[in-house]
């Protein structure tokens, strides 16, 4: 399946490289705007359930409306600073022990997922909404945070 590109007027140079469809749906996955629920769509073509994105600039005013920061990257990725105290599971963990006990305990719980730039987290929301968790990503992940906020320690701890 030929993907189209989109073609700069101007200069009539290509905007965006051709990349294959799973980078192409993390990447409108992540790009969404506040509020918007997205559809993604695999290479196979089927749909897999909504989830949230919220915009890293907007994320501070919402975070208690969440019930839990589920934080994805790796362990040596922490050392650069959290967002309040999150739950800390590797995407990794996410996709390998979404039926376990201990992620089966989050699934009525508001989730609000971030990775280091977001694409990671996209993924695991994909996982999760599938498996009936109310995910939200935070487009921008910890730097897109780091960026809007001045201090990672501004929010508010998990109410779990």
């Amino acid at each position: 399946m030929q993907r189209s590109r989109l073609i700069s007027r101007s200069s009539g140079s290509s905007l965006f490289q051709r990349r294959p469809a799973c980078e192409h749906n993390v990447a409108r996955l992540v790009t969404g705007g506040l509020g918007r629920r997205f559809l993604a769509t695999s290479p196979a073509g089927d749909q897999a359930p909504a989830f949230g994105v919220l915009q890293a600039t907007e994320a501070k005013s919402h975070l208690p409306d969440f019930d839990l920061l589920l934080d994805v990257r790796e362990p040596d990725e922490w050392a650069a600073g959290v967002i309040g105290t999150p739950k800390t599971i590797t995407l990794g963990r996410v996709m390998r022990d979404v039926a376990t006990d201990e992620l089966q305990s989050l699934k009525g719980k508001k989730l609000l997922v971030y990775c280091r730039s977001g694409a990671r987290s996209a993924l695991a929301c994909g996982v999760l909404a599938k498996n009936g968790f109310q995910v939200t990503n935070l487009a921008g992940g910890f730097r897109g945070w780091r960026e809007a906020n001045s201090s990672s320690s501004d929010a508010p701890p998990n109410k779990a």
